[in-house]
């Protein structure tokens, strides 16, 4: 899972990086652009290197149930994301896409009640006390630490005027820092409990969070000023 984790990080180390000079060099479209060669990359090395394995079983795929979720997520995010510039519940795209995420999601739970071992997902699992518990662990390290990430470089770009190359190299040390520590933590969990590596690291990063919450376009001209002084 270590492994694994790192390799999930080196978008966070990457992507703000490799996307600011794009952006400062070529065009912000590039940033998109990008996707394309590295997923055709990727793939290349999925065939190359996966062997195929045939299935041991037939499954039939819940294309419903992936259809509902997929559809309740996507539209739900893509309210958040406009509902800001668009007034949120003034507008008519942000109500239909409200609607739409809420009959989607509703559907999905419908359907994953009754579909029973056809489900897309299966709920007897949230009946796994660490599982659930690991579940929201995880949602709330994501909602935490992803809002800071996505809300920094606009703060940095827009409020300190920071050039998008070097809001990208600010941003990416962040990245680097998770990926150690899950290398360095699958090996301490032989050695030290579970569950005090948790505390250490909640304990850390609320402390780091709050001299993050420190940080503001006045404190950085402050301590501007006093290093030219």
């Amino acid at each position: 899972m270590a492994v694994w984790g790192m390799g999930v990080m080196v978008g966070p180390i990457l992507g703000p990086t490799l996307g600011g000079w794009l952006t400062d060099s070529y065009n912000w479209r590039w940033v998109f652009f990008i996707n394309v060669l590295i997923g055709a990359f990727a793939l290349f090395g999925v065939l190359t290197f996966l062997p195929a394995q045939v299935a041991r079983r037939a499954v039939k795929f819940d294309a419903f149930g992936f259809a509902t979720l997929g559809l309740a997520i996507g539209a739900f995010q893509a309210m958040l994301d406009r509902g800001e510039q668009l007034d949120w519940f003034g507008s008519m795209e942000i109500r239909i896409e409200a609607i739409v995420a809420a009959l989607s999601f509703i559907f999905f739970v419908a359907h994953t009640a009754t579909a029973g071992v056809r489900s897309f997902f299966k709920y007897e699992l949230l009946k796994d006390r660490n599982f659930t518990t690991g579940t929201c662990f995880i949602f709330v390290i994501g909602a935490v630490l992803y809002a800071t990430r996505a809300l920094l470089p606009p703060m940095l770009q827009n409020l300190m005027n920071y050039p998008v190359a070097t809001t990208g190299l600010v941003t990416a040390p962040s990245g680097a820092g998770t990926m150690v520590a899950m290398l360095v933590a699958g090996r301490l969990l032989k050695r030290i409990d579970a569950r005090l590596l948790l505390l250490a690291s909640f304990l850390t990063s609320a402390f780091a969070l709050w001299q993050m919450m420190c940080t503001t376009p006045s404190s950085c001209r402050r301590r501007t000023s006093s290093g030219r002084g």
